[in-house]
């Protein structure tokens, strides 16, 4: 039976030319980069390159941008380094209802520590409304975190707005974005944007790989010590072979970004195509990132129409795949109050530019047999 893959939001296969990519530094160049003999000169030269790539990807300084496990530990390193660092200057957070579970999760942790932590609401298809950012900021404010894109909805917040408006009021208050969502699929901006977490599973690169932008001269706290690796803030021994993956596929997603953007929205177009005439919600926004549908079809749960789609081949998510209890509602809907009727009958269909149009059209016709049966 062919698989048809749609829940590439919570992570995508791995293209071919990353695997080759990475090979090399299994086998053969797998100095350590700390050593100071010529294996390891070479490793870290590699680590060099993989770094710039990663830095003009982004418009940034090479010495700039931090490698890490991913997204999960940037964002940990972000929020608790930058929390830490500052507590003198303020013990106030901003940020949304609907972030990610490790900025969610991250912060709880903070306030077990003393911190006050303001959860900006969003609009009910998932945006955050700058004002309603600037409004939340105090005179002890430290930080704001508001992701780039969210991974259940595909909302893409106007986090530059965000960041103009915040430095030109509060010049010492520090910008944090979680750009997981983000990276690799759209033209990044970082003006006035302090931390922009990132990870390279989410681009078909591989896992337990990402990165931290942190703008130069920012005051953060290493979240891991040691060996004084990654410009003494990320300790421990670089995972070269994965580092080299994420740089090509950073490469590749950055040669043809606009051109992946329209393939993919061509594929969401083609899916919706075959629901014609079923009753459904889009409950994504008009100008969500192409990549991510959330639908409902109210009186159907979600679990049965997911399973039911799974037994012929085709994978989609209820919500989120980076929370272990799958007891748990989504945030997200229940951040944008959306009735029950809707939380509990919702998919994401999230496509990337290695689906073909023939395995989308044939997934669309799957579920509308699926859901014209029930």
């Amino acid at each position: 039976m062919e698989r048809i893959y749609l829940d590439n939001n919570a992570t995508t296969p791995v293209d071919p030319e990353v695997v080759e990519a990475m090979t090399p530094f299994f086998a053969d160049i797998f100095g350590n980069p700390s050593s100071q003999h010529a294996m390891g000169v070479e490793a870290q030269r590699a680590l060099s390159d993989a770094r710039m790539i990663v830095a003009q990807a982004l418009g940034v300084g090479d010495r700039e941008i931090i490698f890490t496990s991913g997204a999960t530990e940037s964002v940990n390193m972000a929020l608790k380094g930058i929390a830490k660092a500052n507590k003198k200057s303020g013990n106030h957070i901003v940020t949304s209802s609907i972030e990610h579970e490790c900025v969610l999760e991250t912060c709880r942790e903070l306030e077990e520590d003393g911190y006050v932590v303001h959860y900006v609401k969003p609009d009910r298809y998932g945006l955050i409304d700058p004002r309603r950012v600037v409004d939340a900021v105090r005179d002890d404010t430290v930080m704001v975190a508001i992701m780039h894109v969210n991974n259940e909805l595909g909302t893409i917040n106007d986090i530059e707005e965000i960041a103009r408006e915040i430095k030109t009021n509060w010049q010492d208050v520090y910008v944090f974005a979680d750009g997981a969502q983000a990276f690799g699929k759209l033209t990044i901006n970082l003006n006035n944007i302090d931390l922009y977490s990132f990870s390279a599973h989410k681009m078909h690169g591989p896992k337990g790989v990402g990165g931290l932008y942190i703008k130069e001269s920012t005051k953060i706290k290493p979240l891991i010590v040691g060996g004084g690796q990654e410009l003494k803030l990320r300790s421990g021994t670089e995972n070269v072979p994965g580092i080299m993956g994420f740089k090509r596929a950073v490469e590749i997603a950055y040669e043809y970004v606009e051109e992946h953007r329209t393939y993919i929205r061509n594929l969401r177009a083609l899916f919706l195509e075959q629901l014609q005439g079923l009753e459904y919600i889009i409950n994504s926004p008009e100008d969500a990132l192409e990549n991510t549908l959330n639908l409902s079809f109210p009186g159907y749960r979600a679990e049965h129409i997911m399973h039911l789609l799974e037994q012929q081949g085709v994978y989609v998510s209820t919500g989120s795949a980076c929370s272990t209890n799958d007891k748990v509602r989504s945030h997200v809907l229940e951040g944008v109050d959306a009735p029950p009727e809707i939380k509990e009958s919702a998919l994401r269909i999230s496509f990337s530019r290695m689906n073909t149009k023939d395995e989308i059209a044939q997934a669309g016709r799957i579920l509308r047999e699926i859901r014209e049966a029930l």
